[in-house]
């Protein structure tokens, strides 16, 4: 089986955040704090994987970012700098 590592290309970047931004508002007014299968299964999962220390800088959207913010004064680092 052949792997391959390269990255995509620009355009297809670029491609990319424009789909995030068209959808960042109704994903945002969505989601908002999560829903029940969010809150209940998945984030105290995640967080005990994680593992996190306090003030500890991890990668995430928003609604991580609330989270584990108000949990753990995590430090929010975003791969993105404007929408989502």
């Amino acid at each position: 089986m052949t792997v391959n590592n390269t990255l995509p290309s620009t355009d297809l970047h670029e491609e990319t955040r424009q789909i995030w931004d068209q959808n960042a508002a109704f994903w945002d007014d969505t989601m908002r704090d999560g829903n029940a299968f969010q809150n209940m299964l998945i984030a105290p999962a995640c967080e005990r994987l994680l593992a996190l220390q306090a003030g500890e800088t991890v990668p995430g959207d928003r609604l991580w970012q609330r989270r584990l913010r108000a949990s753990y004064g995590a430090v929010w680092r975003s791969h993105r700098r404007d929408r989502l």
